[in-house]
């Protein structure tokens, strides 16, 4: 059911006829009279006491204490830093990688080795040439076993490390 009441509408500023400003003062008195009633309504109700959750809620809230706007900004700033310095790093120390796996492939492929192997040395802790070039022989032997080398791509292995060691 639809309930249709007529609510009482203030009066408009505007009028038909002009009266010399009395129906716009009385409209006036109205709107103050409706406000101050309202804000009478709202104060002259009864406060009521908290309930038990209420008040357990209020004492689990913890408290904030004020945000220093400046130190946030400063702790922000310095972290962004550290992030950025850390970026930097990696990012030459990824192109120092590149480049290094890069010499140990060109070196293979120079010698018609496939460049695969450049990838079961570094797992076996060879990551660059000249770790390649240093070892001795019985490491060199110990990792030639470990990475299962084919015999002929070993003996072209030992052939460019000899040739390779003749330049030192």
């Amino acid at each position: 059911m639809v309930s249709i009441r007529h609510q009482t509408r203030p009066d408009s500023r505007e009028s038909e006829g002009d009266d010399g400003g009395l129906v716009e003062s009385l409209w006036r008195k109205q709107q103050r009279d409706s406000i101050k009633k309202g804000s009478w309504r709202a104060v002259s109700q009864p406060l009521s006491r908290p309930t038990t959750s209420e008040v357990g809620n209020l004492l689990k809230t913890p408290y904030r204490q004020p945000i220093d706007v400046d130190a946030k900004r400063a702790e922000l700033d310095a972290q962004d830093d550290a992030e950025l310095a850390a970026k930097r790093t990696r990012i030459a120390t990824n192109a120092q990688s590149a480049a290094c796996w890069e010499d140990l492939i060109s070196f293979l492929e120079l010698h018609k080795l496939p460049g695969a192997y450049a990838l079961a040395f570094s797992a076996h802790g060879i990551e660059d040439l000249s770790s390649l070039l240093l070892l001795d022989d019985s490491a060199l032997v110990s990792l030639l076993e470990r990475c299962n080398i084919d015999a002929m791509d070993e003996i072209l292995l030992l052939e460019a490390l000899r040739s390779s060691k003749a330049f030192q």
